[in-house]
């Protein structure tokens, strides 16, 4: 299974990359070709929820000791006096 999961860690780049190739070639392709543009978005879309099903997996196998390794507390925005925060763990 290390091997799978070293995949998926190295490639993890594409999953927003499958989309945003799909769609550069689409809005290359003519008109008349919009049943394959169609599949082709569909298909890369599949592909990289597939690809972020399996990151997932593999988070989740780690266990949470190895996984959070520091937490990051930004302020995002204000309420009045409050302050919203986003809590990275990174």
């Amino acid at each position: 299974m290390a091997a799978s999961t070293d995949w998926i860690v190295q490639n993890l780049w594409l999953i927003p990359a499958l989309p945003l190739l799909a769609g550069g070639a689409i809005s290359l392709a003519k008109q008349r070709h919009r049943a394959l543009a169609a599949s082709l978005a569909i298909a890369s879309m599949a592909i990289s929820f597939l690809l972020s099903l399996l990151a997932f997996i593999h988070v989740l196998s780690l266990g949470h000791a190895e996984t959070v390794k520091q937490t990051v507390n930004i302020n995002w925005f204000q309420f009045g006096n409050e302050w919203v925060a986003a809590h990275l763990h990174l």
